[in-house]
């Protein structure tokens, strides 16, 4: 039988809640396994004035990180101020490395940010959490 849940995994990347200005960055992850992987970006109310830019980054032993141009909709992503619920995906096109991150840039503080990941197209299924 095949079905979605045995060719992904979701992961929390960066817990959603009131992030602090300046920068985040979300815990390492792991591709080895997968052949693909999105990032899920939500954001809530950006404080005044706010801004949140988006970044992937790229390793190959999970401790050196360089931006990653391999996303699809270019280098970093801007979020535009919001006074509601938004929310963006980003997309790693050919992943080539096995390790990979966001980075958030918070311009005001007390902005509600969250990331999820799911990787995806499993090479051993089902997946184990």
């Amino acid at each position: 039988m095949h079905d979605v849940k045995s060719s992904i995994k979701l992961v929390e990347h960066i817990p959603a809640g009131s992030q602090s200005a300046g920068t985040v960055n979300g815990t390492t992850l792991d591709l080895q396994g997968f052949t693909n992987i999105s990032f899920f970006i939500s954001c809530g109310t950006v404080g005044a004035n706010g801004t949140v830019q988006v970044k992937i980054q790229h390793s190959d032993n999970g401790s050196k990180w360089t931006d990653s141009r391999q996303i699809d909709t270019g280098d970093v992503v801007s979020l535009p101020q919001q006074s509601a619920v938004f929310s963006d995906r980003l997309h790693v096109v050919n992943p080539i490395h096995r390790y990979y991150r966001v980075v958030l840039t918070i311009g005001t503080a007390a902005s509600i940010v969250g990331v999820m990941v799911v990787l995806g197209g499993a090479r051993h299924k089902p997946i184990h959490y």
